[in-house]
């Protein structure tokens, strides 16, 4: 049986996952011991065109029925931030009771709602994002769109997530979108991760480490 299945709601989650999963050292990151998983393969990361965060909510547990006998474990990961925002608590709730009606046991799934959506994992001050955003350094990164109204002063995150990362994007002469989570995913320090205090991102380490416990039982 295969280790664990994640279930992703968009193109960037695909791309920023892959990228990050190519990293030799993505298990420090998440401080857990290594588990199978083929970055290049179609399941293990698992998309379904059509089904973005919305199509998640109302299917996750259809998406993954065919993949009940096949994995220990899935990850259910989409945004908070949709129509009709039903609210983190409800996509938790809904989507548990789909999955357990498919077959999966609550000990083997974790639903991830990012809250508000999946640029809060890109904002963490480290040199390497920076530099994926094509700017010399998180303080310089940070200057910039707070000069352009983008990021309140004392703030941990942007205030529009998206246009300031088209905006960093587009002022460190960066492609924005899917190579954006891709040049942050593959770069972020594992200090980084190992400090990341963002909930969602919080809970699926959480996750994962309780399935695939670092050796010694340390993290």
């Amino acid at each position: 049986m295969n280790d664990v299945i994640f279930h992703l709601a968009d193109e960037h989650m695909e791309k920023g996952l892959k990228a990050f999963f190519a990293r030799d050292d993505w298990h420090f990151a998440l401080g857990c011991s290594r588990f199978e998983i083929d970055p290049r393969g179609e399941n293990d990361l698992y998309r379904v065109p059509g089904h973005t965060d919305g199509g998640i909510w109302k299917h996750a547990g259809e998406n993954l029925r065919p993949f009940r006998d096949q994995y220990q474990y899935a990850v259910i990961l989409l945004d908070a931030d949709f129509e009709p925002h039903p609210g983190v608590e409800v996509l938790r709730t809904d989507i548990s009771a789909d999955m357990v009606k498919a077959g999966w046991a609550p000990e083997r799934f974790a639903v991830i709602v990012i809250q508000p959506e999946l640029e809060a994992w890109l904002w963490a001050p480290n040199q390497n994002v920076a530099i994926a955003f094509g700017h010399d350094n998180f303080e310089q990164l940070r200057g910039r769109l707070e000069h352009e109204k983008l990021w309140t002063p004392g703030q941990p995150k942007p205030n529009d997530l998206k246009r300031a990362r088209d905006r960093a994007a587009h002022l460190g002469g960066k492609r924005t979108g899917g190579p954006i989570f891709k040049g942050v995913f593959s770069e972020i320090s594992n200090r980084a991760c190992n400090r990341c205090v963002e909930p969602a991102f919080v809970a699926m380490r959480a996750a994962l480490q309780a399935w695939f416990p670092p050796e010694g039982g340390a993290v």
